[in-house]
C-alpha cells in the first residue's frame, strides 16, 4: 500500500486578521473514483450505447471552515451541475445550507440524475436534452452540512459531489492542490477541514486573528 500525503500549511498573521492563508501539496497519484452501478430501467436508445465506463479522477479540492458562528444565506443564484458529452459538468459543487442547486441536461442524450445520501436523497428520474430540476439542500436538526454524492442511474460513469456547508468560508483548488486564500474571517477558532472523494483526512484546528505556527493536513489515500 502506497499512501499519498496532502500536507496544507495555514497560518493567520495578526497582520491580516480575517484571512487564512496556506497551500496544499499532494504526493503521488491520486486515485481514480470507484465505478458506481447503475440501475437503467429504460434500455439505450440510438446513440446512446453504454461505452465502457471511466473510472474518472478527481479533479479538484475543498478546503473550508466549520463552527464559524452567524447566519448564512446562500448565493441567490443558485450554482448549476449540468450533464454534457454523458459526464457531470463540475465534480464539486460547494453549497450553502439551505441553498439550492440547479441540475440541468446540456446533452443530447437522456440522464437520471439521484443521490441516495439522507437527508438530502432526491430522483430526478429520467429527464431529456434541455430539461433543468432545482433541488435543495435544506438542513435538518441532526445534518447541517456534508457530502452528497450524486450520480446518473444510466451512465454508470459519471459522479459529482455536492458538499453542503455551514458557512461560505471556503476555497476549490485544483486537484494538484496550490495556494489558497480564505478572506473575511471573523476573529476566532474553527475547524478547518477538506474534501476530496479518494482521500482521507483529519481536520484540524485553527485561529484566525492571532499568530500561530503552520498548520498540517494530512490526507491519506491508496495507490
Amino acid at each position: 500500500m502506497r499512501f499519498i500525503l496532502a500536507v496544507l500549511f495555514a497560518a493567520a498573521s495578526p497582520l491580516r486578521a480575517g484571512v487564512l492563508e496556506g497551500k496544499v501539496l499532494v504526493s503521488g497519484s491520486i486515485p481514480k473514483l470507484k465505478i458506481h452501478k447503475a440501475y437503467n430501467p429504460y434500455g439505450y436508445a440510438s446513440g446512446d450505447k453504454p461505452a465502457a465506463p471511466v473510472a474518472e479522477r478527481p479533479k479538484h479540492l475543498l478546503v473550508y471552515l466549520e463552527n464559524v458562528s452567524g447566519n448564512f444565506k446562500p448565493a441567490e443564484k443558485a450554482p448549476v451541475l449540468g450533464q454534457k458529452d454523458k459526464q457531470f459538468t463540475e465534480d464539486i459543487i460547494p453549497v450553502i445550507s439551505g441553498g439550492k442547486v440547479e441540475i440541468t441536461n446540456q446533452d443530447t442524450v437522456f440522464h437520471h440524475i439521484r443521490s441516495s445520501t439522507k437527508p438530502w436523497a432526491f430522483n430526478l428520474s429520467k429527464k431529456g436534452p434541455g430539461e433543468s430540476v432545482s433541488v435543495a439542500f435544506a438542513p435538518t436538526k441532526a445534518e447541517k452540512g456534508g457530502v452528497v454524492p450524486i450520480y446518473c442511474d444510466i451512465h454508470s460513469g459519471m459522479r459529482a459531489h455536492v458538499v453542503v456547508l455551514e458557512n461560505p468560508y471556503y476555497c476549490i483548488l485544483p486537484e494538484a492542490g496550490g495556494k489558497f486564500t480564505i478572506k473575511n474571517v471573523p476573529p476566532g477558532t474553527y475547524t478547518l477541514n477538506a474534501f476530496h472523494p479518494t482521500l482521507k483526512f483529519e481536520p484540524i484546528k485553527v485561529s484566525v486573528g492571532k499568530a500561530s505556527k503552520p498548520l498540517t493536513l494530512t490526507m491519506i489515500g491508496e495507490k
